[in-house]
This record gives C-alpha cells, sequence and structure tokens, in this order.
C-alpha cells in the first residue's frame, strides 16, 4: 500500500467513523458517480476504464515495469495483455529516456583528480631550460618598467606585441589583448603583430599611446610611424 493511499483511507476513517463491515466508499456505481462529476465540471465522459488506462499509463512512463503494472492491475498472465496493450508506451519512453544519454566528456569542477605516481611527473607544467631562463632574464633586463608584471592589460599586451621573446604565457597574451582591443581576438592573429600594433595605436587616444610608448618604448615600428598612424586614424 503506497504512502498516499494509507493517508486517503486514515482521512476516511477520521472523517467518518465507519464501521467494520461498512464498505470503503459508499457508492454504488461508479459509472453514474463519474457522470455526474464530468457534467458538473465540464469534463468529457471518462469512465473508470479510462482512469485505469491513465493508471498504468502513468506507471509505466515513470518507469514501472510491466509485469509489476499487470499485477497492480489484477492481471495473472504474467504481463502479457499489459505488454500487448501497453507495450508502445515503454518504448516511446526508452527512446525519450535514450535521448538524454550522452557521452561526451563535459568538465566538472566539482571533480578533484588526485594524480597518480606513475602520472605526477608528466602532470607538471614543462620546466624551463636553464639557457631559455637566461634569455627571459636578458630580456627583461633590457626594460626599466616590468610591464609583464602589470595588471594593466594594454600594457601586457603591449610589451609582448613588442618582445620576441615570449614574457607572458600564451593565455595570458591572448586575454590581455581581447581587452586591449576590447574585442573577440583569436590566437590567429597573434602571428601577425604589427597588424595588431597599428590596430592597438588606432584605437587608444593621442594620451594614452604617449603614455605607452614612453613607459614601454616601442620596439618593432617606430614611434614616427606610430604616430603617423595615430594621425590619420584621428
Amino acid at each position: 500500500m503506497s504512502g498516499k493511499l494509507r493517508g486517503f483511507l486514515e482521512r476516511l476513517k477520521a472523517e467518518k467513523n465507519p464501521k467494520p463491515e461498512d464498505p470503503i466508499i459508499p457508492i454504488s456505481s461508479a459509472r453514474k458517480c463519474l457522470e455526474t462529476a464530468c457534467r458538473r465540471l465540464g469534463f468529457p465522459a471518462y469512465t473508470h476504464h479510462d482512469f485505469r488506462h491513465f493508471f498504468a499509463t502513468t506507471c509505466i512512463e515513470s518507469g514501472v515495469d510491466v509485469p509489476t503494472v499487470s499485477r497492480w492491475l489484477g492481471h495473472c498472465d504474467g504481463g502479457a495483455l499489459a505488454m500487448k496493450r501497453y507495450g508502445h508506451l515503454r518504448q516511446e519512453h526508452s527512446l525519450a529516456m535514450s535521448k538524454k544519454v550522452h557521452f561526451e566528456v563535459k568538465p566538472n569542477h566539482n571533480i578533484i583528480h588526485l594524480p597518480s605516481s606513475t602520472s605526477a611527473k608528466t602532470d607538471e607544467p614543462k620546466q624551463k631550460t636553464a639557457a631559455e631562463k637566461q634569455a627571459i632574464a636578458k630580456c627583461k633586463a633590457q626594460y626599466a618598467y616590468p610591464w609583464w608584471a602589470s595588471e594593466n592589460p594594454v600594457e601586457m599586451f603591449w610589451g609582448q606585441l613588442n618582445e620576441d621573446v615570449p614574457l607572458i604565457s600564451r593565455e595570458k597574451y591572448l586575454g590581455s589583448a581581447k581587452l586591449a582591443m576590447g574585442r573577440e581576438v583569436f590566437e590567429s592573429e597573434l602571428d601577425d603583430r604589427d597588424s595588431l600594433i597599428y590596430e592597438l595605436v588606432s584605437r587608444i587616444s593621442k594620451t594614452a599611446f604617449e603614455r605607452l610608448a614612453l613607459r614601454i618604448p616601442p620596439r618593432k615600428i617606430t614611434v614616427e610611424s606610430l604616430t603617423n598612424v595615430r594621425q590619420s586614424a584621428s
């Protein structure tokens, strides 16, 4: 007995206080009762068989197996009749459920993968060689202003545009490019640095460009040519 059915019966008992021999529901004809209710409510003429069919359909679409529904309906054939009558519902429900199954890998930020002893070293970022570290240090020594550590995306983007040695990661480079340019920047565009330099100079104000060039002097293109770009853009 389900919890809702038990609650319904207990409510009837409390309201009517019946005797042990009294019927649970004092209705002599379900057909007449349903006809009266449907007529008063303006519903179609439902029958008790319609509700029986509704019950079986709802059970099967909710995932209850056909043999169990068959027993609930009072069948004694192990579900053969119910399978014949409602088998298509199970197929339709199975097809609908199959559409919810996806096999593509989706990132789950709630899962933390612990590295195994064999993969711990391979998961670490690649360490720079001594020669690479020396080349980076040599490049940084040529600047009076550490633009690679700046929180200003224009300075970071401008600095890397004018430097052959990568002093910031590719991810930071692309992120600062988008913020500095105020538009979507594709990674393939980073290879055409001259065009990006000209575009950036055209986008910022004259005062901002002069301050930027004073703090981080351009190395790829002369200040004079960049000034001409600013004049033609204005």
